[in-house]
C-alpha cells in the first residue's frame, strides 16, 4: 500500500464518470498505483491522465518505442523502481529484444543505440539531472542528428512528465502492483 490512502478503484464514486475507463491498464485491466492514488481527487486523476497521455503518445517523427527509451531512462535515473519497472515492461514489448534491454538497462550510452536516440536520451538525462544546464548547443545537437523542434519539444516533455511521476511514485510510497509479474 502507498503512504496515503488510495481506494481500491471499484470503489470510486460517480465523480469519477467515465475516468476509471480511460485509465486502465491496457494489458493487466486493472488501474495501476501510480494513478490509483489520485482516486482521492478526480481532478488530480485527470490531470494526470491528461499529461500522461500527451507525453506517450507516438508521433511518426518520435515513436512509441522512443517515449518509452525516455521514460524508462529517466526512471532509473531518478531511482524510482515503480516507473522504470512499469516501463521497462512496455520498452520489452515495444523492442522485442531482450538482450538490448538489458544493455539499455545497465548503460544505455554503451549499449549500441542509435547516435540519434543516444543523443535523445544524453538530452532527457541532463534535463532531468541538471535541468538549469540545458543550453542552447543541446538543442542544437538534437537538430544535428535530425529531430525537429516539435520532436524537441515532445522530448522535453516526457522526460518532464516523468519527473513529475517519479516524485508521485516516490513521494507517496507507492509499491509495485502484486499483479505485476514480467520483469
Amino acid at each position: 500500500m502507498p503512504f496515503i490512502e488510495a481506494p481500491h478503484e471499484d470503489e470510486w464514486g460517480e465523480e469519477f464518470g467515465s475516468l476509471r475507463a480511460e485509465v486502465i491498464d491496457p494489458v493487466w485491466h486493472r488501474v495501476d498505483w501510480v494513478m490509483r492514488v489520485h482516486a482521492l481527487d478526480p481532478g488530480s486523476l485527470n490531470a494526470h491522465n491528461v499529461l500522461y497521455r500527451q507525453a506517450m503518445k507516438g508521433t511518426a517523427t518520435l515513436r512509441k518505442v522512443e517515449r518509452e527509451l525516455i521514460a524508462f531512462v529517466v526512471s532509473r535515473v531518478n531511482d524510482c523502481l515503480y516507473c522504470a519497472t512499469h516501463h521497462r515492461r512496455g520498452l520489452r514489448r515495444l523492442l522485442k529484444d531482450d538482450e538490448l534491454l538489458q544493455r539499455i538497462e545497465a548503460d544505455y550510452e554503451s549499449a549500441g543505440l542509435s547516435p540519434k536516440r543516444l543523443a535523445m536520451l544524453r538530452y532527457a538525462v541532463k534535463l532531468t539531472r541538471e535541468p538549469a544546464k540545458v543550453v542552447a548547443d543541446d538543442i542544437e545537437a538534437l537538430r544535428g542528428v535530425g529531430f525537429t523542434d516539435l520532436d524537441i519539444l515532445h522530448i522535453a516533455e516526457v522526460a518532464a512528465y516523468y519527473a513529475y511521476a517519479n516524485r508521485i511514485a516516490n513521494g507517496l510510497g507507492i509499491p509495485l502492483e502484486d499483479w505485476i509479474t514480467e520483469p
